[in-house]
């Protein structure tokens, strides 16, 4: 289903299973004076002027809003993120690789493995920084885990302008999970408290506020589209 929350939100839900939460994100930086579409949003970038992204059934979440049309000064301010981003994480292109510089594997591989780094993840909560990112994104890419993208994170207490502040909101659209219900199984979201809580698992109201960018790994659906339709989804760990 969908709906509006306050502070002109969008929410969708499905009820079901989400994958996990901290994220990952990988980014493929666009070039300054790309076009846009008539939705506002830039190829490869995704989003929608509405900020629901119709394909994300299963993950119960809201969205901010795309805001209008970029502007060749957006397009650059958020190209400069992400060559920071991709010039940061390159490195990481194996998840040894990733483990040795302080990134936990905490999620199945279904649809992608999410390595979080949890320093990083108390500093998203003070300032952001391109180049230290909560999570990296490993698919299976030709039978082995690689780098697919990354993750950026805010405060859950972050309104829309102050998210427009580190990720334009003429080009991205943050996203953020609710009623999270993590079980020793995984994770699960759109669960009520006393569900989660009779299933032995802690609840939380909201998550970070995140965004997924697919730098290394291209994204049919855009640049910061939920999913990668481009991902194969085994169900099994890295």
């Amino acid at each position: 289903m969908t709906g509006t929350h306050s502070k002109g939100l969008s929410y969708i839900g499905c009820g079901a299973v989400a994958a996990l939460l901290l994220g990952s994100l990988a980014v493929a930086s666009a070039p300054a004076g790309s076009s846009v579409r008539a939705d506002g949003s830039m190829p490869g970038m995704g989003g929608t002027m509405g900020g629901v992204d119709t394909g994300t059934c299963g993950m119960d979440m809201v969205m901010t809003p795309i805001t209008g049309m970029p502007s060749a000064a957006d397009q650059q301010k958020v190209a400069a993120v992400l060559a920071a981003t991709k010039a940061a994480t390159g490195g990481y292109g194996t998840l040894a690789l990733a483990m040795d510089a302080g990134y936990t594997h905490h999620t199945r591989l279904t649809p992608h493995a999410h390595f979080s780094n949890y320093r990083y993840v108390g500093l998203a909560n003070v300032r952001f920084d391109p180049a230290r990112l909560t999570s990296l994104l490993y698919a299976v890419v030709q039978g082995s885990p690689s780098l697919a993208g990354v993750m950026y994170t805010a405060p859950a207490t972050d309104t829309p302008a102050q998210l427009a502040q580190i990720l334009l909101s003429t080009i991205v659209s943050w996203h953020q999970h609710m009623d999270i219900c993590y079980l020793a199984r995984g994770v699960r979201t759109g669960v009520a408290q006393a569900a989660c809580e009779s299933q032995g698992g802690t609840w939380a109201a909201k998550s970070q506020w995140m965004v997924h960018a697919w730098i290394f790994l291209a994204n049919p659906d855009g640049m910061f589209a939920i999913k990668n339709p481009a991902v194969q989804w085994p169900g099994r760990r890295a």
